[in-house]
């Protein structure tokens, strides 16, 4: 059984989409998707897919772009990427790069630290949950996969608020997003740009979920 680990509830609400497969949304808090992952292993999961949008880390690389994973890493440790799950996925998504990725804490919100990030680590992309589900992978002896889409590229900063806090059910803070907007209105043409990234990316994933059940 396919166990799926979203950031986001409208990352989930496509994951959904996959026949059979279990869905956690961890709101883009660590403690949640450590605890979201454990989750997935209770109820059955035999193998875990970190699923759904990340920050782009390395120059050139577009909005849009489908990222399988290679590996995810930290500081100090690294989980592979089961390599023939990998491999179904490449070939099912011909546009798929395969790539590393760099599993963060919080999100790397400024585009000078995005670029010293992928000097340091040659991580191509970065997010909140690839990391978890892999160690919480690697602690079940189960299979891991990474599937991820771009939605803010290299060189892109993004405005303080698109980092405010999640709802526990992973879905957009309103109130609190527009409070900030009318306390830095400044951002408004920088997180205009951000949501249309963020369709745009939230598209390609729905046009591929089904290709996932496909691979497994």
């Amino acid at each position: 059984m396919l166990g799926v680990l979203c950031g986001l509830e409208s990352e989930a609400v496509i994951a959904r989409r996959i026949k059979g497969a279990l869905v956690v949304c961890a709101a883009a808090r660590p403690e949640l998707a450590l605890r979201g992952a454990h989750e997935l292993v209770r109820r059955g999961a035999t193998q875990l897919l970190s699923f759904g949008l990340a920050g782009g880390l390395k120059p050139g690389l577009p909005v849009g772009s489908l990222i399988v994973g290679t590996h995810a890493q930290t500081a100090g440790e690294a989980w592979a990427c089961d390599a023939t799950w990998s491999a179904a996925l490449l070939r099912n998504i011909p546009k798929a790069r395969n790539e590393a990725v760099w599993g963060a804490e919080s999100i790397v919100a400024r585009a000078q630290d995005k670029r010293a990030l992928y000097e340091r680590t040659r991580c191509a992309i970065t997010d909140m949950e690839s990391h978890i589900a892999g160690r919480v992978a690697a602690e079940a002896a189960l299979p891991f996969a990474v599937l991820r889409v771009v939605a803010d590229p290299a060189v892109m900063d993004i405005p303080s608020a698109a980092l405010v806090p999640l709802r526990d059910d992973g879905r957009v803070a309103l109130r609190s997003v527009l409070r900030d907007v009318l306390n830095h209105p400044a951002q408004v043409p920088s997180l205009a740009r951000l949501g249309l990234n963020t369709g745009a990316a939230l598209r390609t994933l729905r046009e591929i979920v089904s290709v996932v059940d496909g691979c497994r």
